[in-house]
C-alpha cells in the first residue's frame, strides 16, 4: 500500500527549505492538513495546504494544496462546478499528490519577484514541465456505449475527460478504472439536462511507486535524512558535493534490491529535486559535475547494460559451443517456464529521458531467456550441418524447436541526468535443430 501520506511530507520538508535556499528572510513556509470539504470537494483524504506566508502581513502570498490520490467528488451548486471544468486550480499530478495552487494575494512590485522566485521553485520540485506535458489529445469519440467524449487530454499521470452524457448519465467508476489504468482521471459530466459533476478517480497507483513497495517505508526514511541534511548546506557547490554522494548510496541501495534501472532513474531525478532546488544556478553547476568527465559511450548496448546486475547470471552461462548445446537446451527449457510466469510489461516511459510515452520493461528472466537462445541460436550458424544433425541424432535432439523473444538496446545521454537504456526492439526468433 502506498503511504501517500509520507510521501507528501517528504515534499513539505524540501517546500520548508525555500527561504534558507533563496535567502528569503521575509517568507515563512506554514503547512496544516485540511479537510477537502472546505475546497469544494469530498474524499476519504484530507490535503496539505501550504502557504507561503509573508510575515509582515500575516497573510499568504501563495497558497498550494497537496492532494493524496484518491476519488474525490466535486461538490456544490453547478456554478461553482462549471468554474472549475478544466482545472484552474490545477498545478499538475506527480506520482505522490494532485497539486493545487489555490488563492494568491495580490501584491505590489516587490512582491511579484517574489512569487516568481516561489513559483520556480515550486515547479521545479514538482517537475512541472514534464507532469503537465501534454501527451496525448483527442475529441469526439465514443467510449463504451454510454459516454461520448467531448475532450479527452492525458499527461503523465493524469487523464482529463470531459464527457456530454444523454440525460442524467450515473459515472461508472469500475468503467473509468478499467479503462485507464495506474493514473488519476478526471471527469467532467456534462449532461443535455441536469447538473454538471465532476470527480476525480484513482485508478491504481503509479507503477513507479507500485515497484518499490516493499523498499518504501525504507527509501521515505532515506529521504528525509538526506533533506534534513542538506538543510543545513547552505552553499550551493556543497549541496551538489552532498547530492552526489547521496545519488551513490541510493544507486547501490536500489540495485541491491534489484530495482530496474528505468526506475532508478525516477528515484535518482526525485533526489536531484528535493536537494538541489534553489533554480538554474544549481542545475548549471550539476551538469559540470556530471558532464565535466562525459565520455560516450563506444560499445554497443546489452542486456547487462539495460539491467544492472545480470552480469553475473549471464557470466555464468556456457559458452557457444557445440559441446555445450545439451546442457544449453536444458537451461532453456528451465527458464522458458521462468520467463512464462514473469513476463515482462508495459510501464509508462519518461520522455524527458529518451524515452517513449510507453516503453516495455522486460523481466530479468526474459533477458536470461533470450541470452540462452541466442547461444543456441550461434551454436547452429557456426557448426557445419553433418556435423550439427551428428550431434543432434546422438542425443536425440532432432526437430526441437526453440522460441523466444530477442532484444535489441539503446541509450539516450541526458545533460544533467546521466545515461538511460531502453528496449529499442523486440523481435521473436523460431529455432529448429537438423
Amino acid at each position: 500500500m502506498i503511504n501517500y501520506t509520507a510521501w507528501i511530507q517528504l515534499f513539505v520538508l524540501a517546500l520548508k527549505l525555500f527561504p534558507t535556499f533563496n535567502s528569503v528572510d521575509n517568507v515563512q513556509v506554514k503547512t496544516s492538513w485540511k479537510s477537502l470539504e472546505s475546497f469544494g470537494m469530498f474524499a476519504k483524504v484530507r490535503a496539505m495546504q501550504v502557504e507561503f506566508m509573508m510575515v509582515e502581513q500575516n497573510k499568504p502570498l501563495i497558497t498550494y494544496l497537496l492532494i493524496p490520490w484518491e476519488n474525490i467528488s466535486i461538490i456544490g451548486n453547478e456554478a461553482d462546478i462549471s468554474s472549475m471544468l478544466g482545472m484552474p486550480d490545477l498545478l499538475c499530478v506527480t506520482p505522490f499528490a494532485i497539486v493545487q495552487e489555490r488563492c494568491t494575494l495580490d501584491s505590489g512590485e516587490e512582491d511579484v519577484v517574489l512569487k516568481e522566485k516561489i513559483t520556480n521553485f515550486i515547479e521545479e520540485l514538482f517537475n512541472v514541465d514534464a507532469n503537465l506535458k501534454l501527451l496525448v489529445y483527442e475529441d469526439g469519440f465514443s467510449l463504451g456505449d454510454q459516454y461520448q467524449v467531448i475532450t479527452k487530454r492525458q499527461f503523465q499521470y493524469l487523464v482529463d475527460l470531459s464527457i456530454a452524457t444523454p440525460g442524467s448519465a450515473h459515472l461508472d467508476q469500475e468503467f473509468f478504472t478499467s479503462t485507464y489504468n495506474n493514473t488519476m482521471i478526471f471527469v467532467s459530466m456534462i449532461p443535455d439536462m441536469g447538473s454538471i459533476t465532476a470527480s476525480w478517480i484513482k485508478s491504481g497507483d503509479a507503477e513507479v511507486l507500485q515497484s518499490i513497495i516493499p523498499i518504501q517505508d525504507e527509501m521515505i526514511r532515506a529521504y528525509e535524512g538526506y533533506i534534513n541534511t542538506a538543510s543545513t548546506i547552505k552553499d550551493i557547490d556543497k549541496r551538489v558535493e552532498f547530492y552526489e554522494k547521496c545519488k551513490v548510496e541510493l544507486i547501490d541501495y536500489l540495485e541491491s534490491k534489484g530495482v530496474d534501472t528505468t526506475t532508478h532513474q525516477f528515484y535518482i531525478d526525485l533526489l536531484m529535486r528535493f536537494l538541489c532546488v534553489p533554480g538554474e544556478q544549481i542545475k548549471e553547476i550539476q551538469m559540470d559535475s556530471v558532464f565535466g568527465y562525459y565520455q560516450p559511450k563506444t560499445t554497443s548496448d546489452t542486456a547487462a547494460d539495460y539491467m544492472t546486475g545480470i552480469s553475473d547470471d549471464i557470466a555464468q552461462l556456457p559458452e557457444a559451443q557445440l559441446n555445450n548445446l545439451h546442457d544449453l537446451i536444458m537451461l532453456f527449457d528451465e527458464q522458458k517456464v521462468k520467463a512464462t510466469e514473469m513476463p515482462g510489461k508495459i510501464v509508462e516511459g519518461n520522455m524527458l529521458l529518451g524515452g517513449l510515452p510507453e516503453e516495455y520493461q522486460a523481466s530479468k528472466d526474459e533477458l536470461l531467456l533470450a541470452e540462452i537462445g541466442e547461444k543456441i541460436r550461434m551454436i547452429i550458424v557456426s557448426t557445419s550441418e553433418s556435423e550439427l544433425s551428428n550431434y543432434c541424432r546422438i542425443n536425440d535432439l532432432s526437430g526441437r524447436e526453440f522460441v523466444y523473444t530477442k532484444f535489441s538496446f539503446i541509450h539516450y545521454d541526458v545533460m544533467g541526468s546521466g545515461r538511460y537504456f531502453y528496449i529499442s526492439s523486440r523481435d521473436t526468433v523460431h529455432l529448429v535443430l537438423p
